[in-house]
This record gives C-alpha cells, sequence and structure tokens, in this order.
C-alpha cells in the first residue's frame, strides 16, 4: 500500500499532515492517525469512496488517542467531542486534488460518523507499542487547550443553554416527582457534561 507523504497537504489550520499509524486498513488506511510537524496528533477516518475519497480530520490529544486504543472511548465520541475544528477532506478521483471543509464538530453529519457506542475493539495489548510512543512525546495539544477558547467557550455556553431550558420545561415534573437535589445533579451530569480523559 502506498501511503502519500504528506498525506494531505496545505490543511486548513493544520499545514501538512503525515501518517503516523494505520489503525484499520482495507487496500487504503480507513482509520489512522495524523501528525502535523509540530507533533499534534489528529484521527482521520474515511467515510466514503462513491465518487470521491472522503475523510474526517480530527484533532485528538494522547489522553484521548490512548482511551481509544485500549477501548475506553468511542468512535463516535473520539470525533463528536473534540474540543477543535475538524476538517472534512475530500480527494478528487480524476484530478487527484484534495478539497477541504472547517467544520464544528457539532456540524459533522450524523451519517458519516461511526455508529454510537462503537469502539476499536482492539485486543489487550494490541496498541502497547504505540502506546509507549505516543506517551514518550509530549502532547502539544495539551499546551494549546489552555490558551484556546474557541470551542471550550462555545461549548460553554452551550452547555449552559441546555440546562437552561432543561430546567425551564421540565421543572414542573422535577418539582412534582420531588428529586432530591443530589439525585437531579447526578442525573444532568450523566446526561450534559462531557467526559474527561
Amino acid at each position: 500500500m502506498r501511503i502519500p507523504n504528506p498525506y494531505f497537504e496545505n490543511v486548513p489550520v493544520y499545514g501538512n499532515l503525515v501518517m503516523d499509524e494505520i489503525l484499520v486498513d482495507y487496500v487504503y488506511p480507513l482509520l489512522s492517525v495524523l501528525k502535523d510537524k509540530s507533533g499534534h496528533r489528529y484521527l482521520c477516518m474515511c467515510f466514503d469512496t462513491r465518487g470521491a475519497q472522503q475523510w474526517i480530520v480530527a484533532p485528538i490529544s494522547s489522553s484521548k488517542l490512548i482511551a481509544l486504543l485500549k477501548n475506553k472511548l468511542t468512535l463516535y465520541d473520539a470525533f463528536r467531542l473534540c474540543e477543535k475544528i475538524v476538517i472534512l477532506a475530500v480527494r478528487n478521483y480524476e484530478t487527484r486534488t484534495d478539497s477541504f471543509q472547517q467544520l464544528s464538530p457539532d456540524d459533522i453529519p450524523e451519517e458519516d460518523l461511526p455508529p454510537i457506542g462503537e469502539y476499536l475493539d482492539a485486543e489487550d495489548d494490541e496498541w502497547d507499542a504505540y502506546i509507549e510512543t505516543i506517551n514518550a512525546d509530549s502532547d502539544p495539544w495539551d499546551k494549546s487547550l489552555e490558551s484556546d477558547t474557541f470551542y471550550s467557550s462555545s461549548l460553554t455556553y452551550k452547555i449552559a443553554g441546555y440546562i437552561l431550558l432543561g430546567i425551564s420545561q421540565n421543572y414542573q415534573d422535577v418539582h412534582n416527582q420531588k428529586f432530591s437535589k443530589a439525585s437531579f445533579e447526578t442525573e444532568t451530569t450523566e446526561k450534559i457534561l462531557c467526559p474527561v480523559y
């Protein structure tokens, strides 16, 4: 299998991306990890090959990538809970040129994502060597997330909006069923807050 180098060139925001690891392949990589020149990693999934080859490319931190490799994070959540701009990449078969579209993780079409609840389903020690490589590298995303307010701010406002909407719509039900404060907080946290890895 011939792997282009870089795998994607001049990607908006992220630059050139090279292949770091192929996780699943069939004729060509279906699920892989790409890397930029600064060491940031990206989860890359080919979701369509009809007419053109299409991928979702999402920045992923070392901790989330390791959780994915250990079957502790679903494929769906790895893309949907991304905290940065996601790239939709399309390769034209005739011209062999790539085009890119920037998306918020919330704007990824549901039909382009893996099924909810699906894990990588790796064997216990299948990715141990790659995990060692990941752990040996410093994670640039950890530093950039501290200063990046774009998505974290919008997510905070969105969560706050959901909470206020839920309170206004369901106040009577909550009041009538006499939920204790502790049980209401537990239920709300489980349904709304994103897991932290």
